[in-house]
């Protein structure tokens, strides 16, 4: 009777891909670009995907994730302003002429759907 322990192969890890190159290292940058909002859901793995393709060439080990959370912490501050500019601009055209509708949050309460 042989000993299970000694059938055990050990793993390879050279043959592994870095996990900034797999599905689940993607699925962690979608999750990592939460904060930033839906534009931050879908720069997130773009930019981990650019980040892969510039250091795929280098033969040093650089980790990735490094460079992209410090490439992510402008990029949320950046985000946010596009996103916040957008929801006000949009706001100010929906208001349009009338007469004290941005004032003291005027237009912003909220009214059931068949209120009006």
């Amino acid at each position: 009777m042989t000993n299970q322990v000694d059938e055990i192969q050990p793993v390879n890890k050279s043959d592994e891909k870095p996990l900034a190159f797999t599905k689940r290292g993607k699925i962690l940058a979608v999750f990592g670009g939460i904060p930033c909002g839906p534009l931050g859901m879908a720069v997130s793995p773009a930019a981990l995907c650019m980040i892969n393709r510039f250091t795929r060439e280098s033969d040093s080990k650089t980790n990735r994730f490094l460079i992209w959370s410090l490439l992510g912490i402008p990029a949320f501050f950046t985000l946010w302003f596009i996103q916040v500019s957008a929801i006000l601009i949009f706001a100010a055209i929906s208001c349009g002429d009338q007469a004290g509708c941005m004032e003291d949050g005027a237009g912003w309460e909220m009214t059931p759907a068949g209120s009006r």
